[in-house]
């Protein structure tokens, strides 16, 4: 069993996120849920409120089906996309941006915790499957383009592909690799040693969505985790009902997400989105780049053209692939196109979550349940142990404070701690005590029989070359110390909070695909805490 710290230690949880895991009531009111997540019945509740109509989901099918086709056979997805046609299965979804070499470690939570949960509702006669929805509309490539892994010294190394400029507000899914991720992979081989089957994905002619999805789907095969592309054709026409509705009713999304704004605000919460007049809800390609479209007025500005609401809509309807939904709207288009029992969130997305809660409601759509997926740090063993030798827990790493060099901080701190307080000091008053006594000595020896002089001469010599000895002994056996001590707080500060970040947020995850399996058995998604799990 993981070692579970609460997430009111975790730094930079928010008040929102840390209610919603433990003071249930004080925000519930903005969630569509009537339990807490955690509470026993609170899944199979929210399972039986999935309605999907039958042609709904005859097409969700259909486009699933041809989207996996381009993926190495699986049973255990077909299984899963034949469970998904009958009318009563619902879906856990995950969904995590197309992050470069499968993105942070989180992504491998997030899939994990819809796993487990569908795993859940199967053993308890309720049909159910995980679904992954990349995030391939998004068009921050910074965020994605980067991986980051610890070399055999614990440095931080950012591993990135060389893009065209042009590449910058292209929908991240259509972006290709290029001869740059040659680069890359060859660059993660030298910090890593492996690249644990990248290669195999990550090719010239992939995207970052296509490659991501290759694999995810490699690393869960054996739970058959399906995955859904907004950017696929059959999604954006299944998508474009949902779009032209809020094309329909932006006046009122817009007011209902101003007032929920301000509701949160009230209550001493933060707004996760910030809104305004005129705010977006929708995004459209022109020329291959992704424009806001905003309402003003009863008019929509998309660059330089403006558009009516029905034009809009007829638009969208014509070409749906153009049109995207923004950060607040896209769960609603998720849920309409999903049986979606519950969402498996982490904590900005929880965060949002509540207003976009108030979309779900202007639009008569049901909101599933927004479940926090596990959150975890991993302790390899040389980790674990340098925690224990020196005494140390995971809540004291995050505490160190900013440091241009943290591992030297941390090193310091353990060596005041640790090292033997003043050995060098007392060595050499000790040296200098025996010089002077030993000469009295000497002189009082020399008065007493002269020829014992050499003799006493002698002695004195190896007594001093003892001296010598311990004290070089003493020393390099100190510097060896302080020269573990730096290292091995490097180490923790490098695997446990780089760069001042959880080890899930920012650690590349294909570092630990291999352990996946033990993850699966281990991880507790029915724990609201942060776990520690030994790996």
């Amino acid at each position: 069993m993981p070692h579970c710290l609460d997430q009111r230690q975790v730094p930079g949880a928010s008040r929102l996120f840390t209610d919603y895991l433990y003071a249930y009531e004080r925000v519930g009111q903005w969630y569509g849920a009537e339990l807490p997540p955690f509470a026993p019945e609170s899944l199979a509740v929210a399972a039986r409120r999935v309605s999907l109509p039958a042609a709904r989901r005859q097409a969700l099918v259909e486009a699933l089906a041809q989207a996996h086709r381009d993926l190495p056979p699986s049973a255990a997805r077909e299984a899963n996309l034949a469970r998904l046609r009958l009318p009563d299965t619902v879906a856990i979804v995950a969904g995590q941006q197309v992050g470069l070499f499968g993105g942070p470690l989180l992504t491998i939570l997030k899939a994990l915790t819809a796993i487990k949960l569908a795993e859940r509702l199967q053993s308890q006669g309720q049909n159910a499957v995980p679904l992954f929805w990349l995030a391939s509309q998004d068009h921050d490539l910074a965020e994605i383009n980067a991986a980051w892994a610890l070399d055999r010294e614990a440095r931080l190394q950012r591993i990135a592909v060389e893009l065209a400029a042009s590449a910058q507000r292209v929908p991240v899914g259509r972006v290709r690799l290029g001869n740059g991720i040659a680069t890359a992979l060859a660059q993660w081989r030298a910090v890593t040693g492996g690249d644990g089957g990248l290669a195999d994905c990550y090719r010239p002619e992939a995207t970052f969505a296509s490659a991501f999805r290759e694999l995810t789907a490699r690393w869960f095969e054996p739970w058959g985790l399906l995955f859904i592309d907004p950017l696929d054709p059959p999604m954006t026409e299944l998508a474009a009902e949902t779009l032209s509705a809020a094309v329909a009713r932006a006046p009122e999304l817009l007011v209902a997400l101003s007032q929920r704004s301000v509701e949160l605000k009230a209550a001493g919460y933060h707004a996760q989105v910030e809104t305004e007049d005129g705010a977006t809800l929708l995004f459209g390609e022109q020329q291959g780049q992704r424009v806001a479209l905003r309402y003003e007025a009863g008019t929509w500005s998309w660059g330089a053209q403006r558009l009516e609401s029905p034009e809009l809509m007829r638009r969208i309807a014509a070409e749906p692939h153009l049109f995207f939904p923004a950060v607040l709207l896209r769960p609603v288009v998720q849920d309409a196109l999903l049986p979606t029992a519950a969402q498996v969130c982490g904590p900005a997305e929880t965060a949002y979550l509540a207003q976009s809660a108030a979309l779900y409601h202007v639009l008569e759509r049901r909101q599933p349940l927004v479940y926090p997926r596990v959150s975890a740090t991993l302790l390899e063993p040389r980790v674990r142990r340098w925690l224990e030798k020196y005494g140390l827990t995971l809540p004291q790493i995050w505490q160190q404070p900013p440091s241009p060099d943290p591992g030297a901080s941390l090193g310091a701190k353990l060596a005041r701690e640790t090292l033997p307080p003043g050995l060098e000091q007392a060595l050499g008053a000790l040296r200098g005590a025996w010089e002077r006594d030993f000469q009295s000595v000497v002189e009082q020896i020399r008065a007493l029989d002269p020829t014992l002089s050499d003799f006493a001469a002698t002695a004195g010599a190896k007594m001093r070359h003892q001296l010598d000895q311990i004290e070089n002994r003493v020393s390099r056996a100190l510097a060896r110390r302080q020269d573990d001590l730096e290292r091995h707080a490097r180490g923790l500060v490098g695997a446990l909070f780089p760069e001042r970040h959880l080890q899930e947020r920012l650690l590349t995850g294909a570092i630990w695909a291999d352990a996946i399996p033990v993850l699966h058995a281990r991880i507790v998604p029915e724990c609201a805490d942060h776990q520690a799990i030994e790996l």
